[in-house]
């Protein structure tokens, strides 16, 4: 693949191999919108799409560049779950809202798939499964028992001994683990500039080089005031993570 050099993508093996075929170019003057979404990432790009398709005008700003963070950096894995298994989040968090999350989180590698398969991303993705690997028995205890929990609870996950381990990695390093038929690997930085040329073709407007300088609240309505323009719209999305800085107080990381 041809590769169109981006100079605000930072240097990686993503970027080197990733296609830039579109433009998106900082915002000047007003936009109006029923829903402004501040970071094209993973989540804010794919919320931007999926109302769209709901009949949504959508306005999406990103300081940089789609998938410049830590969503065209990672490792590419896509993997089922959450730190705690099923019973520990229902613990944690009770039935109603463990039980929203344990959805969520389990058909978190289906909704990337199925992304990728309606809006024909090309982003070297692949369903083998993920496997989980254990050096002691405990861990090999703890994994087998994850995996009751999960397929306890709607999960598909596959016990492992030291052979079978063995025959898929091709080492005798691991005692056992567990094998996730649910999750995968792909490109990141493709499927995040997949993900928002999918979003364009369906009608979100897309800028980069537009931080989010100030948010203001008019009425009924927001005021995003970046350098150049404004986006007023009825709902915000801050989909900024790690770099969400000062923009509001609540994700403000304290001194």
């Amino acid at each position: 693949m041809i590769r169109n050099e981006n100079p605000v993508i930072a240097n990686s093996l993503w970027s080197s191999t990733a296609s830039y075929s579109a433009e998106y170019p900082q915002l000047v003057g007003e936009q109006q919108s029923d829903v402004a979404v501040i970071g094209a990432g993973f989540t804010g790009l794919s919320a931007a799409l999926n109302l769209v398709e709901q009949g949504d005008k959508v306005v999406v700003i990103d300081a940089q560049h789609p998938g410049w963070g830590a969503s065209g950096r990672n490792g590419g894995q896509i993997n089922v779950g959450l730190k705690d298994g099923p019973t520990g989040i229902k613990t944690k968090f009770g039935d109603l809202w463990g039980n929203r999350m344990i959805r969520m989180a389990g058909e978190a590698a289906d909704l990337v798939f199925d992304l990728i398969a309606r809006h024909g991303i090309e982003c070297d993705a692949k369903r083998p499964g993920w496997l989980r690997a254990a050096h002691t028995h405990k861990t090999l205890s703890e994994l087998h028992k994850l995996a009751e929990d999960w397929n306890n609870h709607g999960g598909g996950m596959i016990q492992l001994d030291q052979s079978e381990m063995q025959r898929l990695t091709g080492t005798e390093a691991y005692l056992g683990g567990v094998l996730d038929r649910r999750g995968g690997a792909l490109h990141p930085l493709k499927y995040a500039l997949g993900l928002a040329e999918a979003g364009r073709r369906n009608g979100v407007e897309i800028f980069g080089d537009t931080p989010a300088n100030q948010i203001t609240s008019e009425a009924d309505r927001f005021r995003i005031e970046t350098p150049k323009g404004t986006v007023i719209s009825e709902k915000v999305l801050i989909c900024t993570n790690a770099y969400s800085g000062d923009l509001h107080p609540r994700l403000s990381t304290p001194a």
